[in-house]
């Protein structure tokens, strides 16, 4: 990782283990000798008899007193500026120590009080004993006799927070029962976990198909050789890929091997690990950024013991620590999350995912609908072994999918935000007690407010982008720096008040299906929505369980969840993703679609997909619609091949930002200056430099972005070549990629996802 995506050994390190473990280094300041006391009302000179003592160093002596102090206290007391130079001048007299010291971990292992019977092995004759106890004891001490109650009812055992909760002030009946030789206290372990529970139906036997017998064959004869394969797993929606896993872990489990298995959605990890606890029990742990830290350490420590056999988590969950790991599973392994952008390492889970199995020769499974163009690629070429699903289970069929043209919608005189097609399936749905996901890849209201009379837009200060319309609390925000101010009453620009809101956002959906159907309940699932810890599980939960019939959702809702009742599929614009400089957008745009629109049909009642649009014609959404991805990736892959584009090379992006937009540009065209002249001296012709250019974001949080892009089909030298400018030029430090130098960072991102 630290080769490959050009970061430091610390940084790859960092990412490896868990933020609750990480200790950090911290500065103490411990005062050794005081002022001279006839000194302290005047200002003394020091040793040489020219330099006088300043109130702040004063001050720093009469604050140690007679304790050490963090500097990071100090700074807190007397402010940062200069406080060093004077705890220096001081240490340097011998009035104060400096030391470094490390700090203790944000987490440690968490213990519990439990009360427990003495010497009870739950047998007959014990209980009857027992209850014997408790019946003498009624009368004359009723707290007794409730605590020797609950203990029967736990099997001899229950914890003294859970005692709490069900009997009031016992500490002197639990006092008298262990005087008594009833009970006796001890001290465990308690291990934090999550609930992950989605009440889901119970798993039953689940016989496997031709299709998935023949490839769990492949998969098997790889685990048991002992040697690395990746595979491919390239099956229609709902075609059973779960299954596969599951069974192919537990053929792993069988060898004695482990497993782990990553997913690109925090949306999708309740679903899945509930899925794999039904047939696995407590041998599955979790690994993602929405526990709490005593969880995350917890899992961690028991996935590194080996009580968690089984990993299921989001992209950093590729380094859980477990020993013999046998199997890896990467879930909708196209997935742009599995790609980190900021900050380093850089790495692509799913790369990462691969490297480790060939580390541990052990087997990767990658599975997708919609495999990237590259993945496919290497399947295509014998680097994967493709293994190919090509019908749903109990042979239910894909779902009908229909294109409707919103320019012919509008010249009809229709402007709302849903077609007729798709309002009048919707409310087909709603009364026969069916359900419906409806996508939108917007959150908020409306996408920018727009001044009616002067025509101004509403933008970000600190972005170069519009802000987004919050409904809920009549707010404007930008969703890549976090800039919040409440909408305006009058234009800033001419004090008008007339406001057109443009665009569509999932709030603004939310608002019209509730006028629309004001019968019908609807959820709303985006990021808004799911800020809080527990509200994917409660989403989800309900939908399963038909508290609602209508979910609304931005691209969380579009993969991997299955839900039987659902019987159509809304796309309320399908354009989003069409309309960004990036040449993977007809690549996502077709991925998105076939995988919102196998959301439906899952169940015995079939299902139909409506596609909204701007563009029918189109040949990402029109593959999309006839589930083709066999014309689509001959297609993309002719004009990837004519461009030099990945999987026929490998991009690095360079990205130079600054508050300095001029010294950003200067820097961007110095170091592609000095790259294009060591390139052309090592004789590397099939390196191309792009750029540099203005970002397509070109401002954000107030950092001015230029961007070149390098493509190459030999990476690793290309790196190499980067890292010696950074050594060498005394323009550059060799951490500037990472840190700041002359107001302007250099971030160098290998194989980057998204070119924004």
């Amino acid at each position: 990782i630290s080769e490959y995506y050009f970061c430091s050994w610390g940084e790859s390190l960092k990412a490896v283990l868990p933020a609750e473990i990480q200790v950090k280094s911290e500065l103490w300041v411990e005062k050794i000798a005081d002022l001279p006391n006839a000194q302290m009302g005047k200002r003394p000179l020091d040793s040489n008899g020219k330099k006088a003592f300043s109130l702040r160093q004063k001050e720093i002596l009469e604050l140690l007193s007679d304790q050490k102090r963090k500097l990071s206290w100090l700074k807190r007391k007397l402010g940062g500026k200069g406080l060093y130079a004077d705890l220096y001048d001081l240490e340097k007299e011998g009035y104060v120590r400096m030391f470094s010291q490390l700090g203790k971990p944000r987490v440690g292992i968490k213990y519990e009080k439990i009360i427990r019977l003495k010497n009870f092995d739950n047998t007959p004759s014990q209980i009857e004993l027992l209850k014997l106890a408790i019946s003498a004891l009624k009368r004359k001490a009723p707290k007794q006799a409730k605590c020797l109650e609950l203990l029967l009812v736990k099997d001899g055992e229950v914890s003294l927070e859970k005692l709490n909760l069900s009997i009031k002030e016992n500490t002197q009946a639990l006092n008298a029962l262990k005087k008594r030789g009833l009970i006796e206290f001890d001290v465990i372990e308690k291990i934090r976990e999550s609930d992950w529970s989605l009440d889901l139906p119970e798993i039953t036997e689940i016989l496997l198909n031709e299709e998935q017998k023949e490839i769990l064959g492949k998969i098997k004869t790889g685990l048991e050789s002992n040697t690395h394969s990746t595979f491919l797993l390239h099956g229609i929606t709902g075609s059973g890929k779960t299954q596969v896993y599951i069974e192919a872990i537990r053929e792993a489990m069988n060898l004695g091997k482990r497993a782990l298995v990553l997913v690109p959605e925090i949306a999708l990890t309740p679903q899945i690990i509930s899925r794999f606890k039904a047939n696995f029990g407590d041998l599955v742990g979790c690994l993602h950024s929405r526990l709490s830290a005593g969880e995350r350490f917890d899992s961690w420590r028991k996935a590194k013991e080996g009580k968690f056999p089984i990993m299921v988590g989001a992209r950093s969950a590729v380094f859980s620590p477990l020993e013999n790991l046998g199997l890896i599973v990467v879930d909708e392994e196209h997935d742009s999350s599995y790609k980190q952008d900021d900050p380093a390492p850089r790495y692509n889970a799913k790369d990462v995912a691969v490297m480790r199995g060939k580390l541990n020769k052990a087997v990767v499974i990658l599975g997708s609908a919609t495999p990237s163009l590259e993945s496919y690629f290497n399947a295509q070429n014998g680097k994967y072994v493709l293994c190919e699903l090509e019908k749903r289970v109990e042979r239910r069929s894909l779902p009908e999918v229909k294109i409707v043209d919103l320019r012919e919608e509008r010249k009809k005189g229709k402007g709302d935000i849903l077609s007729a097609n798709l309002s009048s399936l919707l409310k087909e749905k709603i009364e026969k007690n069916q359900q419906v996901l409806l996508f939108l890849n917007r959150r908020g209201f409306s996408t920018f407010i727009k001044c009616g009379e002067c025509g101004h837009i509403m933008r970000c200060p600190h972005c170069d982008i519009t802000l987004t319309f919050h409904r809920t609390d009549f707010s404007m925000r930008c969703h890549y720096c976090g800039f919040t101010q409440k909408a305006p009453e009058l234009c800033p620009n001419c004090q008008g008040f007339k406001f057109i809101y443009r665009g569509v956002g999932t709030q603004k959906m939310e608002e019209e299906l509730k006028k629309k159907f004001p019968k019908t309940s609807v959820e709303r699932m985006d990021l808004d929505t799911t800020s809080r810890k527990g509200s994917h599980l409660r989403i989800l939960s309900d939908f399963g369980k038909k508290k609602f019939n209508v979910l609304l959702g931005t691209q969380m809702i579009t993969k991997g969840l299955d839900f039987p009742e659902v019987t159509l599929v809304g796309v309320v614009s399908a354009d989003f993703s069409l309309d960004l400089p990036d040449f993977r957008t007809k690549e996502r745009t077709f991925q998105l679609l076939t995988q919102v629109a196998g959301r439906a049909g899952r169940g015995d009642l079939g299902g139909e997909v409506i596609i909204q649009t701007h563009y029918p014609d189109e040949q990402a959404i029109k593959l999309a619609a006839k589930h083709d991805f066999a014309t689509f990736y001959q297609n993309e892959m002719e004009q990837r091949k004519e461009l030099g584009y990945p999987p026929f090379a490998h991009l690095i992006l360079l990205l130079f930002s600054g508050k300095n937009q001029n010294r950003v540009i200067g820097q961007s065209e110095k170091f592609c200056l000095l790259l294009r002249k060591m390139l052309t001296k090592e004789n590397f012709k099939e390196t191309e430099i792009l750029g540099p250019a203005p970002a397509p974001l070109s401002k954000i949080r107030n950092q001015y972005r230029w961007q070149a892009i390098i493509k190459t089909k030999i990476t690793k030298r290309v790196v190499d070549l980067m890292g010696k400018i950074l050594e060498e030029d005394k323009g550059f430090s060799s951490k500037s990629f990472g840190k700041k130098r002359e107001s302007c960072r250099i971030s160098i991102n290998v194989d980057p996802v998204n070119m924004l």
